[in-house]
């Protein structure tokens, strides 16, 4: 079995939202610590846009320079995929949206711009996040067509 090209890490940021998934896609929950090594696994691409925040650890860094190295395109955008992405794309992690440029810039430091409640069932948001649910829709939107590309 090959590899999938990408594998795409998405809940509350594109709730509602019907996009069409390609056969070489993966759609997973929002990631936790771990799950972008485990991607790693079978994708040669991955778009972080949303994690899980206090439930569980939360995506490291670490995890993220760690795929790089192993020659994975990682692509952040809309949720902690910006925040990783603003902390990483030094090292190579492509940022996606006003979001991660608010965050790379440093008009923007606190996590919880981004954060909101979901249902996990569902990923349907309970709350609404300060950075606005409509302009992390169109970054996420944005980090996904440029993994297509």
């Amino acid at each position: 079995m090959g590899k999938p090209t990408t594998t795409i890490f998405v809940g509350p940021s594109l709730y509602g939202c019907d996009i069409e998934h390609l056969p070489s896609e993966t759609w997973e929950p929002p990631a936790a610590r771990d799950d972008i090594r485990r991607a790693a696994e079978y994708s040669s691409q991955i778009v972080l846009i949303d994690g899980r925040f206090n439930q569980v650890f939360s995506v490291h860094p670490r995890e993220i320079l760690w795929a790089i190295e192993k020659g994975i395109r990682v692509i952040g955008a809309a949720s902690m995929g910006a925040i990783r992405a603003a902390e990483c794309w030094r090292y190579g992690m492509i940022g996606v949206g006003k979001i991660f440029e608010a965050y790379r810039s440093g008009q923007c430091e606190d996590d919880a711009w981004v954060a909101l409640s979901y249902d996990p069932e569902t990923n349907r948001p309970l709350t609404e996040p300060p950075c606005g649910s409509s302009q992390k829709r169109l970054d996420a939107l944005a980090a996904i067509e440029l993994s297509r590309l």
